[in-house]
């Protein structure tokens, strides 16, 4: 009897017989594809960070190298698919081809189907600074 499986990072699917041991992933090499990327020792929840590099490798896995708003951390957040296409979307909507400049916040869901999984708590433009008033007195 054949397996459906699908990768939590990747979204690579495969079927294997039941037969067959388990195996990483046949598209990113991930061992654990069955459980997705926790994002708990890279960032913390709630904090504002600024995008400073979007990457996608050859597996279209998405990393996003941060730097904290509001302190100093500089923490690279790898983006399960579910994740990715979230911020895709968001992305989308704010009209920009890559996330440089944005400000994202993570959280961890407390209710509903994500319940206890990293979820995007907002997404937005960086604020622009204030022009300096050029008055002299």
């Amino acid at each position: 009897m054949k397996r459906k499986e699908r990768c939590l990072r990747c979204d690579a699917s495969w079927e294997r017989d039941s037969t067959e041991n388990r195996h990483p992933c046949v598209r990113c090499g991930e061992p654990q594809w069955d459980t997705e990327i926790s994002l708990d020792s890279y960032i913390g929840a709630r904090n504002e960070y600024e995008i400073v590099r979007e990457s996608v490798d050859q597996n279209l896995v998405i990393t996003l190298e941060l730097q904290a708003v509001h302190f100093s951390h500089a923490p690279i957040a790898p983006l399960s698919h579910r994740l990715k296409n979230k911020y895709r979307h968001a992305k989308a909507d704010l009209s920009v081809k890559d996330g440089r400049g944005l400000i994202i916040v993570f959280e961890q869901a407390v209710q509903g189907p994500e319940k206890g999984l990293w979820v995007i708590g907002r997404l937005f433009r960086k604020p622009e600074a204030p022009a300096a008033s050029g008055t002299v007195r």
